[in-house]
Order: structure tokens, then sequence, then C-alpha cells
């Protein structure tokens, strides 16, 4: 079984999970929920297509060739980074176990913080009529 499939899968479970708690119904569940991913071959099969329509989720396509509006590249994975920096890891499964334990770790605020920085920057990209936006080094700010 692919990771992905892995991880639909563990959607699915989760998604079931909650509809069967019978104090919110689907709608609900499910209103206003953005689906935000990258244009990956992975993200398009058929039957992942179909799960984000069954959960009645409004997919935001992300545009090509655009890591400027990618999360993991400007939130997610320099935070991450960072917090393992001067670490050594003997095996995978340490390393998978301690970006595990990262995220996990992390509050409410931390991801709605990387949210916002991703409005603040499709904003700045349409008022740039979509031309590419140099990154700087500095957190957040570009």
């Amino acid at each position: 079984m692919s990771y992905n499939s892995h991880r639909l899968r563990k959607h699915q479970r989760i998604h079931h999970m909650v509809m069967d708690d019978r104090r919110l119904n689907a709608n609900q569940i499910a209103n206003g929920v953005l689906l935000h991913q990258d244009n990956a071959l992975a993200h398009k099969p058929v039957v992942a297509m179909a799960t984000v329509r069954d959960c009645s989720f409004e997919l935001v396509d992300h545009l090509p060739y655009s890591p400027y509006l990618a999360p993991s590249d400007y939130f997610l994975f320099p935070t991450r980074k960072r917090h393992m920096t001067g670490k050594q890891y003997r095996t995978d499964n340490e390393v998978v176990s301690a970006v595990e334990d990262f995220l996990e770790g992390q509050d409410e605020n931390f991801y709605t913080t990387g949210i916002q920085a991703l409005q603040h920057r499709c904003k700045k990209c349409m008022d740039r009529s979509g031309d590419y936006i140099e990154k700087k080094n500095t957190f957040g700010q570009v």
C-alpha cells in the first residue's frame, strides 16, 4: 500500500468517526472547509478526488510552480527545520518520530498563523497579477 493510499484510508476513518458523532451533521462538518493541495499527480487520482467530493470539501487548487503559496515551503518546513537543527538521528524511524512529535506538539494557533500567511500571500500574488514573488530569508516576510 502506498503512503498516499495509507493517508487516504486514515482520513476516511477520521471522517467516518466524525460522521458517527450524531451531534454534528455533514453540512456542519463540511461547511466552509477548504482543502488546499498542490497539483502533484499523487493528489489527483480518481479515488482521492472522489473522497474530496464525498466529504463536501471545497478544493482550492494550487498554482503550478508557485512555492511562494505552498504552506509547507514557507511555513512548516522552515519551522520544523529550526526545531530539528543540531539534533542527530540514527534511523529513518527516529526522523519520522521527531517530525510527528513536532507537528502533534503544535497548538491551533501555530496552524492558524500558517493559514493566515497563505491568505496574505495569495492577496499579494493577485495584486501582482500572478507574477513570481521572490522569497527573502526571514520567516513570514516577502
